[in-house]
């Protein structure tokens, strides 16, 4: 039915929710002297990178990047399911 679906969809948020807000998330990219990198970070590196160190699955269409992420530093990621809403931080770190 339309309403255990949008149960679950709660659910998910919600446990979603209580986990990334406690999180930091860390990429390593290339940058130039200025710390501008050399390409910019999209939701795909942020999806996979949530996957590998913290074991939490989001689709890239559940990450909102306004814009393309193209400086190392600290960057407030926000999320989305359903009319549930989130942040959490993204740390890019300059490698050589």
């Amino acid at each position: 039915s339309e309403k255990s679906g949008r149960e679950a969809v709660d659910k998910r948020a919600v446990e979603l929710d209580e986990k990334l807000s406690q999180v930091t998330v860390r990429l390593k990219a290339k940058a130039n002297e200025q710390g501008h990198l050399f390409a910019a970070i999209k939701s795909s590196d942020v999806a996979r990178a949530l996957q590998e160190q913290q074991g939490i699955t989001v689709s890239e269409s559940e990450l909102i990047i306004d814009r393309p992420i193209r400086s190392a530093g600290i960057h407030k990621i926000t999320w989305h399911i359903g009319q549930v809403r989130g942040d959490f931080c993204l740390e890019v770190l300059e490698v050589d």
